[in-house]
C-alpha cells in the first residue's frame, strides 16, 4: 500500500471514529433526555404549599394551607389512582397564593392525565395572561384547547377574546373572530352579542355595532345598555 492510500485509509478511520462517537452522544444524550422528560409528564409532581401574594392575612394563609393539605391527601382517592378535582384544587389555591411555577405543576399534570379536560388548560391560560408572564403564545395555546375540550363555555370565549382584544396585539384582528364563532356554538346568547356590538362600536365600525346592539335587543328587549349605546351611535352619527 502506497503513501497515499494509507492517508486514505486513516483519514476514513478516523471519520469513523467520530461517527460512532457522535451516534453514542446523541443515544446517551439526546435520546434519553428525551424520554426522561416524556416520563417525567407521567410522574406525579411534589407540590410546595407557599404565599407569594403579598398583604395576605394569616387567617386567610391558614384556611389556604388546610385546603391545600386536604385535597393533597385526596389526590389519589379514586379508582385510577388519580383525583382530578383534588388536583385542580392544588393547582386553584396556589395560583390564588400567586405561587405560580407550582400551580403550573399541577395543571401541567393534570393536562397529562386528562387531556379532554377543560379547567387545567383554561387555568394555565389564566396564568400565562397574567402580568407576571405575559407569554401570549402560551396563553393562546391553553385557551384554545379549552375552547376545544368544551366549545360552549362562555368564559373561555371571553378569556380568548380579551387576550386579543386587550393583550395579544398582534393578533387583535382575532378577537371578533372568537366572538362569531363563539355565538355558533351558542346562537342569541346575549351576552356574547353584546360583547361583539361593544367591540364594533370601539373599533369604530358603527354599522356592525348596530346591527349587534339590534339583536342584543331582540333577544332582550329591556336591555337598556343597548338602547343607550344604540342612542348613542346615532348621536356620533
Amino acid at each position: 500500500m502506497n503513501k497515499k492510500s494509507l492517508i486514505i485509509v486513516q483519514i476514513i478511520i478516523i471519520l469513523a471514529l467520530f461517527g460512532a462517537l457522535g451516534y453514542y452522544f446523541y443515544n446517551e444524550y439526546y435520546v434519553d433526555s428525551k424520554n426522561n422528560n416524556e416520563q417525567d409528564q407521567s410522574v406525579e409532581p411534589q407540590l410546595e404549599f407557599a404565599v407569594l401574594k403579598e398583604g395576605v392575612g394569616q387567617e386567610v394563609i391558614d384556611i389556604w394551607q388546610r385546603d391545600f393539605q386536604l385535597a393533597w391527601q385526596a389526590r389519589k382517592d379514586s379508582v385510577d389512582g388519580f383525583n382530578m378535582s383534588a388536583w385542580l384544587t392544588l393547582g386553584h389555591i396556589l395560583r390564588q397564593a400567586e405561587n405560580y411555577e407550582e400551580a403550573i405543576k399541577a395543571y401541567n399534570y393534570v393536562s397529562y392525565m386528562r387531556p379532554k379536560n377543560s379547567p387545567s388548560f383554561y387555568s394555565l391560560g389564566i396564568i400565562y395572561s397574567s402580568d407576571a408572564y405575559q407569554d401570549w403564545q402560551q396563553a393562546e395555546k391553553n385557551y384554545l384547547i379549552a375552547m376545544s375540550n368544551q366549545p360552549d363555555d362562555l368564559d373561555y370565549i371571553q378569556s380568548l377574546y380579551e387576550l386579543y382584544r386587550f393583550k395579544y396585539k398582534e393578533k387583535k384582528y382575532l378577537a371578533d373572530d372568537v366572538l362569531l364563532e363563539g355565538l355558533e356554538k351558542n346562537p342569541d346568547n346575549e351576552f356574547l352579542l353584546a360583547l361583539l356590538a361593544n367591540y364594533y362600536e370601539n373599533e369604530g365600525e358603527k354599522g356592525k355595532a348596530r346591527e349587534y346592539y339590534l339583536k342584543v335587543l331582540e333577544v332582550n328587549p329591556e336591555n337598556s345598555g343597548a338602547e343607550r349605546a344604540l342612542d348613542r351611535l346615532l348621536i356620533i352619527n
